[in-house]
């Protein structure tokens, strides 16, 4: 269903919006108990203990959001209910800085980096 119908259309707008309109939808479905049961109940993971600790923080399941996916944790109310078992979220810094100017997200295509055939790297 992917790649028939939903990858066809997000690839028609810029990768930075698609990213945007995701963050804001899964922020607003973290906000409501019956939307985090209900994405838990089809995503989250149920089997045997998979926890990991490492460096003393015990994670529920081995699977980390990636720094700079969710760089002002505006996801934090939905990843659990997604079987995510923790977070790296954004840094605090002295000065303020702008960061990148946009585009800051690009495909690429000619890499594969479309989510086809790609190896997962899994540092737990």
């Amino acid at each position: 269903m992917y790649q028939t119908f939903i990858k066809p259309i997000l690839f028609r707008f810029e990768a930075e919006r698609v990213h945007d309109f995701f963050t804001t939808l899964g922020e607003q479905l973290g906000r409501f108990r019956l939307t985090r049961r209900v994405l838990d109940w089809l995503y989250n993971y149920h089997g045997p203990d998979i926890s990991k600790i490492v460096d003393g923080l015990n994670y529920r399941t081995p699977f980390v959001l990636a720094a700079g996916f969710d760089y002002n944790g505006r996801l934090s109310g939905i990843l659990p209910s997604l079987g995510f078992g923790g977070e790296e979220v954004g840094s605090v810094t002295f000065r303020p800085s702008a960061g990148n100017p946009p585009p800051r997200l690009r495909r690429l295509l000619a890499q594969r980096s479309n989510g086809q055939g790609n190896k997962v790297f899994n540092p737990l």
